[in-house]
């Protein structure tokens, strides 16, 4: 799991505001006119006024805010019933996630943000792009990580969209509250991947020396970095996602190469291409098809495995 603060994250937020401000504030005005608006004409109005007030808050502040927003909508709207069908119109994901015209849309966010890789098992490409012969905008999907069922609110709302992979998306996280299962969030939770690292355990003698796939694998939180509230988010995450499991089970193979590539490529001669111009940076991208460093983690699968295990298997006391 790795967090998803980058250098474009405010820039994406700022555009997801200007994106959707108009477009949300069209809804409402037309749900108002419409025969299908379920709230009414008064509670409609203070439902008008206080999404208004606080739109900037809803889709781009931190998620506290959004809940508040949320909390204090179903204080002064008096039919929650109804306020919840109202929203679902103005907040409509589908509506966002489907949209085919030049405005603002899912399409956008993805590509605005560029996360490239799941950012909760951060093993499948999470990547968007145009196919112009087809006509066709292909993104990952979002994961609402409080769900939208139980907030509609904060369907659209930028920190609760998390570009993920379908697997940990709809077959790990689907509906269920975060708080109840006291989960990371990628944005918010900042530098996850220094408060945790990747072992191995060979336990045979061709598995030590990267020629079998006999070993073990395990994720062990970093002794006096986390904070015990830290440390608890960190470890049930990892079991909600499944995460030692789906490594082990189905990327011995890939472990397997990568303790074999780094044994063959030593300290020494990843030292000695600086002689060619070839910053140690660069080395290991190339040799090991990723990055080294912690900013970049989410831009290949398998970053922080990679890395961990290639410090585990240093052969000298190198620093990059």
């Amino acid at each position: 799991m790795i967090s998803i603060q980058t250098e474009r994250t405010k820039s994406a937020a700022k555009k997801h505001f200007k994106g959707l401000k108009d477009q949300i504030t069209s809804r409402l005005i037309k749900r108002k006119n419409s025969a299908d608006v379920c709230l009414s004409a008064v509670d409609y109005l203070i439902f008008e006024e206080l999404i208004n007030m606080n739109l900037e808050r809803i889709l781009i502040g931190d998620i506290s805010s959004a809940l508040t927003c949320w909390d204090t909508l179903n204080i002064f709207v008096t039919d929650t019933g109804n306020l919840i069908k109202d929203v679902e119109y103005v907040f409509d994901y589908s509506w966002f996630r489907g949209y085919k015209k030049t405005l603002y849309n899912g399409f956008d966010l993805a590509y605005y943000l560029s996360i490239d890789v799941c950012p909760y098992c951060n093993r499948n490409y999470t990547t968007s792009h145009r196919i112009n012969s087809k006509n066709k905008n292909v993104f990952p999907e979002f994961d609402h990580f409080y769900p939208k069922t139980d907030f509609p609110l904060l369907a659209l709302s930028f920190y609760n969209l998390i570009p993920s992979c379908n697997i940990c998306n709809t077959h790990f996280k689907g509906s269920i509250n975060p708080d109840d299962n006291n989960l990371l969030n990628p944005y918010t939770d900042i530098n996850i991947a220094k408060h945790y690292k990747f072992t191995f355990t060979p336990n045979d003698y061709d598995s030590l020396l990267g020629k079998g796939d006999n070993f073990s694998l395990d994720m062990n939180t970093l002794i006096n970095s986390p904070t015990a509230q830290l440390k608890e988010k960190i470890d049930s995450s990892f079991a909600f996602f499944g995460i030692k499991e789906t490594y082990e089970l189905n990327h011995k193979g890939l472990i397997k190469d990568l303790l074999n590539k780094r044994i063959a490529n030593s300290d020494g001669y990843i030292q000695s291409l600086a002689a060619y111009g070839i910053s140690f940076n660069e080395a290991y991208r190339i040799l090991f098809e990723t990055y080294f460093e912690d900013e970049k983690l989410y831009k290949r699968p398998f970053s922080k495995l990679k890395k961990d295990l290639f410090n585990e298997v240093k052969s000298s006391r190198f620093k990059p």
